[in-house]
């Protein structure tokens, strides 16, 4: 298988750029202080494992996997389902609900674990939530506020509070489940720069906090306490003057849509770098930065002994960015099922850019596994673990 400002009259607040209470904290990061890094500087440990296949088992492409209390989670956006295992690779339950019953989907979009409640919560981007337990069994189907046209991510924010993102009007949704209302709606991109910076994938869940990255700024607001983290790059942070350049192209214009994407703004006379990813683990702040001309800078900022890493791949030549699935302490990789495209399928750099692991770093036992796998086995996955 190949696979606010306040506005005292309603309870709803809304801002355009809801200000943040204050920063916390900085890094001043110095791009060139490039480092040679070994896979094993970063992560303690690498689990390979083969995922269960049977009849009833059948994996057509991984969109997302999360590793959660020893369990893998994995959403089939192709064949509407999300599937969970052991910590081995053994089939433990799959949703398969696609339907307009009261306890179905018309289309599963994404999906996210509430770690405050023991959660699953599974999104229709046409404004259904379904929850289940982690081990699959149905509690309820939630339908969300009209008012909002696309329902995108969902991340908890607490025991009774949801975050939503969104590519409709608003950008942040701030919801309660006690009262299924909107709280509140923040816009925090700039509507020139959003047909060229996605906002998705670009929020994450550490320390029961949430924390969004701005994909054109250095920015990482933490929408849970209301403050801000800054990257400082020095000399090489994008200026405000390179932005304004940028807001003035007009994606439209272009022959076919789909042919430029943020790669194409960022390298000499056009900006510095674009923020493709931030993530939160125990030992480390991570960011990756796209810097053009098919070149990555990895910053691995280590907590615990206060000092960035900086890397453009690692000494086994991985990029972890493409097919990553950050979650806590781990980074989950697997096979990407490329487009129907030569151009992209022959390309030297895409090849690279998803190689997701170095047989190098392998055990023996871990060899064997990826080299019995049969045609139509399902995927197998490679965990690395952080250290901590």
């Amino acid at each position: 298988m190949k696979r606010i400002f306040i506005l005292i009259l309603p309870i709803i607040v809304l801002s355009c750029s809801k200000r943040t209470k204050n920063f916390d904290g900085e890094k001043i990061i110095d791009l060139s202080q490039l480092s040679q890094v070994s896979v094993f500087d970063l992560f303690d440990s690498i689990d390979v494992v083969q995922l269960e296949t049977s009849d009833n088992v059948l994996i057509s492409a991984i969109s997302k996997a999360i590793f959660f209390n020893d369990r893998y989670y994995i959403l089939d956006i192709k064949q509407q389902m999300l599937f969970s295992f052991d910590s081995s690779g053994k089939f433990l339950f799959k949703i398969d609900r696609k339907g307009q019953g009261p306890d179905e989907y018309l289309y599963l979009g994404n999906f996210n674990i509430d770690s405050f409640n023991s959660q699953l919560l599974l999104l229709e981007p046409f404004g259904h939530l379904l929850v289940f337990d982690l081990d699959g069994r149905f509690i309820e189907k939630i339908r969300l506020p009209k008012e909002i046209n696309a329902y995108n991510e969902v991340y908890p924010l607490d025991k009774d509070n949801l975050i939503f993102i969104s590519l409709s009007e608003y950008h942040v949704v701030f919801y309660s489940k006690i009262t299924n209302e909107i709280t509140e709606k923040r816009y925090l991109i700039d509507q020139e720069l959003r047909s060229l910076f996605s906002i998705i994938g670009k929020t994450y869940n550490y320390n029961n906090y949430v924390f969004f990255s701005k994909p054109f700024s250095n920015e990482i607001i933490n929408l849970t306490e209301n403050t801000k983290f800054l990257w400082n790059f020095g000399k090489d942070n994008n200026q405000e003057k390179q932005f304004d350049k940028v807001k003035k192209v007009n994606i439209n214009e272009y022959v076919k849509p789909g042919d430029r994407n943020a790669r194409d703004y960022v390298g000499e006379g056009k900006i510095n770098y674009n923020i493709e990813l931030n993530h939160e683990s125990s030992r480390y702040k991570i960011c990756v930065l796209d810097c053009g001309k098919y070149k990555f800078k990895h910053i691995f900022f280590d907590k615990k002994e206060n000092r960035p890493i900086i890397f453009e791949k690692t000494k086994e030549n991985l990029i972890f960015l493409s097919i990553a699935n950050f979650y806590g302490e781990h980074i989950v990789r697997y096979e990407m099922e490329l487009p129907n495209n030569s151009n992209i399928q022959n390309n030297a750099f895409v090849t690279e850019l998803l190689t997701y692991y170095s047989r190098d770093l392998l055990t023996e036992e871990q060899k064997k596994i990826i080299d019995s796998r049969k045609e139509d086995d399902n995927p197998f996955l490679v965990k690395y673990n952080l250290k901590q």
